[in-house]
């Protein structure tokens, strides 16, 4: 029952942690101007920080609050690597096509002449 509890608490917390990522991408991250390599370096300072001591917070807490920082930081991370932060507005907009313009006087006046030729 334990391992059921423990796999059970990883489901929601991911499925939790990813939602949050993608709100905060959409409405956050991408107005941040990092440089990638400035968010890779942040990241494993959070991964390698050992708890403190002396802090009112449980080694749990601390450690779902810090695996939680470093997943943020490593999908944003991964987002700026591949360019998808930038893209969001261009793959929206839809491309623009040129349509003729219409010319009715063109067909009057291919039936006048047709009318003419014909009396002739």
């Amino acid at each position: 029952m334990q391992i059921f509890k423990s796999f059970l608490f990883i489901l929601v917390f991911s499925i939790a942690v990813l939602g949050i990522y993608n709100l905060l991408k959409h409405f956050v991250l991408k107005k941040i101007k990092v440089s990638k390599w400035i968010i890779l370096v942040i990241g494993i300072i959070v991964f390698l920080i050992p708890p403190i001591p002396g802090l009112p917070i449980s080694e749990g807490t601390f450690s779902i609050i810090k695996s939680t920082i470093f997943v943020f930081l490593f999908l944003w991370w991964i987002d700026l690597i591949t360019g998808n932060m930038d893209n969001y507005k261009s793959k929206k907009k839809q491309q623009v096509k040129i349509k003729p313009k219409a010319k009715p006087n063109r067909v009057k006046n291919m039936n006048k002449s047709d009318k003419s030729s014909s009396k002739k």
